[in-house]
């Protein structure tokens, strides 16, 4: 029996007739935007705007609704890649086709290989016949399989671009498919030029050569290149902002664009030493500094992609002449000053990234963003960066984008580069905290003001790596143990700053507040799982991402963090907002859980007493009143202002929490709590509840009434909404516009106010008085009363003894 034929199946689709449809696709773009035939040349042969693409007589028109005209010709291009996209699939599988049938007629006219070697000698010619077509038949059916399998192979190929192409034709454009009809070569500049920067650019090393031929060339006539040579360059470096957004990576023709561009400007034909990339003034000479800057911005930027790990990139892809200036301290034969020369050009072209003429604002890899750090700090006291704080500030912007590098530095992972080993973190504090910067230390708190956000990180990696960069701030800041300094690093940061006011040895907040803040917002944000942890005994140690902090330290950190008023304020807002609101539960709780966190709060409660009572200790002036009456007034009226605050806050920060409509009644027995949680606040023995404690004055003598009496009516807590997750940083935000609302309140009750100004307590109704002292506890439940006695016992136990 003679081996069957080999048929293959076909597809109905017709390449030509699919082209066909293609070009008619470009027709209709090119007739709603005026340009007929010239659009699909036009859209594709570099980054424009849609607006470039519309012709004349219609773009008044068009402009007054680009956005449907966009759409329109977005929907036209698209079928027409979709659609080309589909002609080059059923071509590919028409070749491949025709190969397996060709290698069949081949095979076949061939005898499969089979001769008549398969015969013996002497063996009757009819029976070597029949053996010869037996052997021919058996090979026949083994070629046979094997191309049916490798055709099987094509066709579900076919199928699966089939389904990829009709789910692009149905869905539009995603970020996935656009890269893939650049990548083929469907789309081109179309992608970029009708979906912007989440398409990819059609570039690849021969455009970064090319560009770069064309800087080198602008400059030798003291220009700068055109805008027109720049677009595309600008159009990868939009993308990368998006892919930095939203992930995903540059592709290798974008990598390549960048490394070809970069190794075309990494010449050294201005100082032997170092590239002119690197070299201060290399783009002096372009007579436009606009134009100058916004190059220097382009390149820096391009930098700090081609570094990105994210992006595919990395610190071993950058040119070798600013690698060689990262990659050490001081390179052989170079001395200080030349290193430092090169340097601030460096610093240059990043700190550009940050400037007015910078398209974008792209972060940097971890490694070269971790390098760039620690080499300008290395540097700072070096003229070259020092001459110019706008340049390092600018430079240490630009590397603080990237936490990753940050959390790296404080982590450990370049100690061994430093030349100051387990010491590196303390030393970096010092020399970026320790100078009086002009924006008062904003730039340099970048070190560590990351580390809340990214503890929040859905990011697992990033979430560990902020936990252990908190443990380190945590630590080395209040180090009392002398290292490779005369002071130890607690101590400098309380008094390392010298003579500020009556205050001889100023704290770190007097020189830059920011810095103190930052570490304000990262307390602020462990609140409840690290510094409101009171059991007894509680050791220093990071365990699996869990922070325990032993009470000294607490206190210590409360004090760096309340010697900056803002700081201070912020955190006791914050810690009498949360008690509030927590308290707003109590009708649920068990005895238990009354305890439990009363504890918690009692304990938060005395670190902010604590905190300001080591800054009063340390400073002996500081942020208190000369006489000790009046330091103790002072902060008695700072912690009542804090409580009021917290109310304020509780009271609309709530409704300003995106997804909250609508703040919930205050329960009646939380009602009940909130009144004699009142009187734990300090020098209560002394006034007649919360609503006689004062933001102003001295002294009982003369007392004015406060916005609290007024929460007191209600204002407050019935607006509070239990479980609305109000956090530290929506207090922080809301606060300062909602104070001034709930005065709004105060003003329309004439029980507590007469001619715009506040009654004297003596003043007010005295039915409202004993209304306000003995309001609601007296008709508790027994049940209700033991809950509450509890939490408050525990609350008043905890502020006044603490739990060292």
């Amino acid at each position: 029996m003679a081996v069957s034929a080999l048929i293959l199946p076909d597809t109905d689709a017709e390449p030509g007739k699919l082209t066909t449809a293609s070009g008619q696709f470009e027709d209709l773009g090119g007739r709603i935007t005026g340009t007929g035939g010239s659009l699909h040349a036009e859209i594709r042969k570099g980054a424009t705007t849609f607006s470039d693409l519309i012709a004349d007589p219609i773009r008044d028109l068009a402009e007054k609704n680009k956005s449907s005209w966009q759409k329109a010709v977005q929907g036209s291009t698209w079928g027409a890649a979709v659609t080309a996209a589909w002609s080059e699939n059923v071509t590919e599988f028409r070749t491949r086709r025709q190969e397996i049938l060709d290698r069949w007629t081949a095979a076949a006219a061939a005898d499969f290989g089979v001769t008549m070697d398969v015969t013996q000698p002497g063996m009757a010619e009819a029976k070597a016949a029949e053996r010869f077509n037996a052997e021919v038949d058996e090979k026949g059916a083994a070629v046979k399989g094997e191309l049916m399998r490798e055709f099987q192979r094509v066709w579900n190929k076919l199928e699966e671009d089939a389904g990829e192409r009709t789910t692009e034709l149905k869905a539009g454009p995603t970020k996935a498919t656009l890269a893939t009809l650049v990548d083929t070569g469907a789309l081109g500049w179309a992608g970029f030029n009708l979906w912007g920067a989440k398409s990819p650019t059609p570039l690849d090393g021969a455009a970064g050569k090319a560009l770069a031929d064309k800087i080198n060339a602008a400059l030798k006539r003291g220009e700068a290149p055109s805008a027109a040579d720049m677009a595309n360059f600008n159009a990868l470096l939009a993308h990368a902002a998006y892919l930095q957004k939203n992930g995903g990576t540059l592709s290798a023709g974008e990598r390549a664009f960048l490394s070809s561009l970069f190794s075309g400007l990494d010449r050294k034909d201005m100082n032997k030493n170092f590239s002119n990339l690197i070299t201060p003034g290399w783009l002096d000479a372009i007579k436009d500094k606009a134009a100058a800057d916004g190059l220097r911005a382009a390149l820096g930027n391009g930098l700090l992609a081609l570094s990105d790990e994210r992006l595919g990139g990395g610190y071993d892809q950058l040119p070798e002449g600013v690698r060689e200036i990262l990659d050490a301290e001081q390179r052989e034969g170079m001395n200080k000053g030349d290193w430092g020369l090169g340097l601030s050009g460096l610093a240059g072209l990043l700190a550009a990234t940050g400037g007015k003429y910078a398209a974008v604002k792209l972060q940097g890899g971890a490694e070269f963003s971790a390098l760039t750090t620690i080499r300008i700090t290395q540097n700072l006291t070096d003229i070259n960066i020092a001459r110019d704080e706008k340049l390092a500030l600018g430079a240490l912007e630009a590397a603080f984008r990237n936490p990753r590098g940050a959390g790296d530095i404080l982590t450990g992972k370049y100690d061994d580069i430093t030349g100051y080993g387990k010491d590196t973190n303390e030393w970096m504090m010092r020399e970026l905290w320790g100078r009086k910067w002009p924006d008062d230390g904003k730039t340099v708190a970048g070190l560590i003001d990351w580390i809340p956000g990214a503890l929040d990180s859905k990011d697992p990696g990033l979430s560990e790596l902020a936990a252990k960069s908190a443990f380190e701030v945590y630590t080395t800041t209040t180090n009392v143990e002398k290292t490779r300094w005369d002071e130890s690093a607690f101590q400098w940061m309380t008094d390392g700053f010298g003579r500020v006011g009556s205050d001889p040895a100023a704290p770190l907040a007097s020189r830059n507040p920011f810095v103190t803040g930052a570490i304000g917002d990262l307390i602020g944000h462990d609140l409840d799982d690290v510094f409101g942890d009171a059991k007894d005994g509680v050791e220093t140690r990071l365990d699996g991402g869990k922070i325990s902090l032993d009470w000294e330290t607490r206190e210590r950190l409360f004090e760096i963090a309340m010697a900056d008023k803002g700081t201070a304020d912020r955190l006791g807002k914050a810690i009498y907002a949360d008690i509030i609101k927590e308290a707003g539960g109590i009708e649920n709780w068990s005895p238990g859980e009354g305890q439990g966190f009363g504890s918690k709060n009692g304990t938060l409660a005395n670190l902010l007493d604590a905190g300001l009572a080591r800054l009063q200790a340390d400073t002996g002036d500081g942020l208190n009143d000369a006489t000790d009456a009046a330091k103790a007034a002072k902060d008695e009226q700072r912690v009542v202002r804090w409580a009021n605050m917290g109310a304020a806050v509780l009271k609309e920060a709530v409704l300003a929490i995106p997804g909250v409509d609508k703040a919930g009644d205050m329960t009646k027995l939380g009602t009940k709590v909130f009144f004699e949680l009142a009187k734990t606040a300090p020098g209560s023995a002394h006034t007649e509840g919360w609503w006689n404690l004062r933001e102003t004055g001295t002294g009982i003598s003369g007392e004015k009434a406060v916005p609290g009496f007024a929460s007191l009516n209600g204002q407050v807590y019935r607006s509070v909404l239990e479980g609305s997750g109000a956090g530290y940083g929506d207090i922080e935000k809301h606060f300062n516009a909602l104070d001034e609302r709930l005065r709004g309140d105060l003003r329309m009750d004439d029980l507590i106010q007469r001619d715009g100004t506040l009654r004297e307590w003596s003043e007010i109704d005295p039915e409202r008085r004993r209304a306000a002292s003995a309001i609601y506890y007296d008709t508790m439940t027994d049940r209700e009363r033991a809950v509450v006695d509890q939490y408050l016992e525990t609350f008043r136990g905890e502020r006044d003894e603490g739990n060292k």
